[in-house]
């Protein structure tokens, strides 16, 4: 018997897919019934049978009682007997949240509590009302031909699989598969047949994992779309096809033929003479598509349910990509190494040779890191629940609104970007947007605004979160810092320093502690976490208007271009996506320490000289050069020594010793093994901008 870990695992990834779909599919009825497409409640429906259905095959039986109900749910809002009111999908939340609770039960391999079993019961008992006053209706409106038309849709079938060669190695079951039919139907026979399976004295190693089996089963009072959701992880890449019985033998034949397979054609056909299933061998028919069609319309006599191969998905865990973008990593530096060993021997054809790797690296490289980019929007669309749960409990009435849901970044950013964007949508639910009797009486609508926004810039990726409800109440923040001794009475600030004191550790302005803020902890866990993935927050806001958030994040976290400069005898790295343009430093500033910033074409430049800024020893050369890097809006200049060039750079962290380092992001190692510094250009433009906004003069190239 095979083990069917890796079955489960492949069901549950799938099943919380759907679960998704179904939970974005319930909002959306609640939100706007009429602009939800039929389309999008048969794909509700088919989403609760499917879970339903694969939840049978691979064994989860609790997960099958609790959605036999939900199922008729939905099927009865696909059927329009039933109306999505407030109350109805409030319960239909619940049941989803309870289905997501049964299979984290199942993904720790453990049974579901008694407490969650009862849970799920009392759900049942508050659904079973709203469907049994929908089938009383139901039954009074419709005449009998409705039910007859039902009963004759669950006949017999004779259903054939020939079972893929990788069956086996992929962890798939037939026995479960057939353990489950005979759950969901009378199975009247079955034949079980080898696929000219060798003696076992010429059989090679690798045979003996595949599979040949093939199998004729005769079901009986069996829906089609159930036979339909059971064969789904059969049918990938095995062969399938379903036969309504009686039937005639020459859509048999059709179907024989179709296989443009001589000996498979005979050898079935004998067969299924042998065993009744085929009464004579007709003439044969010409082969063509076995399609199947829509159930509402007249169905041809065999359907073929296999798939494309070249449309196959392929799920692997995260910790597989990773793996293999940290060995890559690895050969980004064996490679350099091996390119900087080959300039010392003046070998014309071994240069080339290294050149020839380093630029199939370069490609794999490329499509390594595109297997990490997943789309922005299947985070965003999580947040439909949160903003749902979260206004009716503050009793608001609040619109998400999601734009740039297509914009990918690395999955890996994805996941460690969830906890802020939390912080900062609860944040604009809670301080920002006002109830709608406040928003009446300010005359605003009475329905809030919730806006997430990606979109990339600069080799960058930014997500905007904005609302627009009552803003900053400055005078509010100053006092609040002011008694928590953050600034002092006399204390001069702008108004970018006021709204910057929010991302202080403690700071609140909750006049009470509630389940969502009062306690001071949030925002500057907000900064710190997007600071420690080398990003940036910024804040605006206008009173009475709104509040806008503004979270500026690299697109990996792995491996980026980068452009290599020297100050003294250090090597430093700046990602390549931030330069903007090199420049000479002029003479007279390179012997005026004191100087700060230049006139670059009529706008202000503020530069930084590294060797400064580092504590490094002074060039002795006499030219300098600046790099003009750019981050967001800002711009500064990077005085250094010289210029190296674009370099690929694989990102090392420094560690925990050196987490607390302004200036740098992490390190990389060279080809020649010394170290170099990546430099963090967001905080040092962050830094030294600022202080240059003090300034008042300017000097010209």
């Amino acid at each position: 018997m095979l083990n069917l870990t890796e079955l489960v695992g492949v069901f549950l990834t799938e099943a919380r897919e759907l679960l998704e779909q179904l939970e974005r599919g319930v909002l959306a009825l609640e939100k706007a019934p009429d602009s939800v497409s039929t389309e999008d409640i048969n794909a509700m429906f088919r989403a609760a049978h499917t879970i339903k259905g694969s939840a049978g095959v691979v064994g989860l039986d609790a997960v099958v009682s609790f959605t036999h109900l939900v199922e008729t749910a939905f099927e009865q809002i696909r059927s329009a007997q039933l109306h999505v009111s407030k109350p109805l999908s409030q319960l239909l939340l619940r049941c989803n949240d309870h289905v997501s609770a049964l299979l984290d039960c199942a993904e720790t391999a453990v049974e579901p509590p008694v407490a969650l079993i009862e849970a799920g019961d009392a759900l049942l008992a508050e659904l079973k009302p709203w469907l049994q006053s929908s089938e009383s209706t139901t039954v009074k409106e419709q005449a009998a031909p409705a039910l007859a038309l039902a009963k004759t849709d669950r006949r017999q079938w004779h259903l054939f699989m020939k079972l893929s060669a990788s069956c086996f190695t992929d962890g798939l079951d037939p026995l479960a598969l057939v353990r489950y039919l005979r759950q969901q139907a009378a199975v009247c026979d079955d034949f079980w047949y080898a696929d000219q399976v060798q003696p076992l004295s010429q059989m090679a190693p690798a045979q003996a994992e595949t599979c040949m089996l093939m199998l004729d089963l005769i079901l009986h009072d069996i829906d089609e779309q159930v036979l339909y959701d059971a064969l789904e992880f059969i049918r990938q890449d095995s062969l399938c096809a379903l036969f309504n019985m009686p039937g005639s033998d020459s859509d048999k034949q059709t179907f024989l033929d179709s296989l443009q397979n001589p000996e498979l054609t005979q050898r079935l056909q004998q067969r299924w003479q042998v065993a009744g299933l085929m009464a004579r061998p007709d003439r044969p028919l010409q082969a063509g598509p076995l399609a199947a069609c829509n159930r509402n319309e007249p169905r041809p006599e065999v359907k073929t349910v296999q798939r494309q191969a070249d449309q196959r998905m392929m799920r692997l865990p995260a910790f597989k990509l990773d793996t293999l973008v940290n060995q890559l990593g690895e050969l980004l530096i064996a490679t350099a190494t091996l390119h900087e060993h080959s300039r010392q021997f003046n070998n014309s054809d071994l240069t080339e040779r290294v050149q020839q790797v380093q630029q199939l690296v370069d490609d794999i490289q490329g499509s390594a890191l595109q297997l990490r980019m997943v789309q922005i929007g299947e985070t965003f669309n999580r947040f439909q629940r949160v903003v749902h749960d979260i206004a009716a409990d503050l009793g608001k009435d609040v619109h998400l609104v999601i734009e740039g849901a297509e914009a990918e970044l690395d999955k890996s950013m994805v996941e460690r970007i969830s906890d802020p964007l939390m912080h900062l949508v609860r944040n604009a639910l809670d301080h920002g947007l006002e109830s709608a009797a406040e928003r009446i009486k300010a005359g605003k609508s009475a329905h809030g605004s919730l806006l997430l926004r990606a979109y990339h810039d600069c080799g960058s990726i930014v997500i905007e979160i904005r609302d627009d409800g009552r803003g900053i109440n400055r005078e509010k923040v100053r006092q609040k810092a002011l008694s928590q001794g953050l600034i002092s009475a006399n204390a001069e600030l702008t108004l970018r320093q006021i709204d910057e004191l929010i991302f202080e550790p403690g700071f609140s302005t909750a006049d009470a502690v509630s389940n969502l803020s009062g306690r001071g902890v949030g925002m500057d866990v907000v900064r710190r976490n997007i600071e420690a993935l080398r990003g940036t927050v910024d804040i605006s806001s206008e009173p009475g208007y709104g509040t806008q958030f503004q979270l500026r994040l690299p697109l990996t976290l792995a491996i980026i271009d980068g452009f290599m400069v020297r100050v003294g005898q250090s090597r430093f790295v700046i990602p390549l996506d931030m330069v903007n343009e090199c420049i000479e430093l002029p003479a007279a500033m390179a012997l005026d320490a004191a100087a700060s910033y230049l006139n670059l074409r009529g706008e202000v430049l503020p530069f930084i000289y590294l060797n400064q800024l580092f504590g490094l020893n002074e060039s002795n050369g006499d030219r300098r050069s600046i790099v003009v890097v750019r981050y967001g809006k800002q711009s500064a200049g990077l005085v250094v020594d010289q210029l190296l060039g674009e370099f690929q750079t694989v990102i090392k962290p420094l560690g925990k010793l050196f987490q607390f380092l302004q200036g740098i992001s992490g390190s990389s190692i060279l080809g020649s093994g010394d170290i170099a510094l990546i430099l963090d250009i967001p905080r040092l433009v962050q830094i030294h901008v600022q202080a240059a906004e003090r300034q008042c003069t300017t000097t010209t190239i």
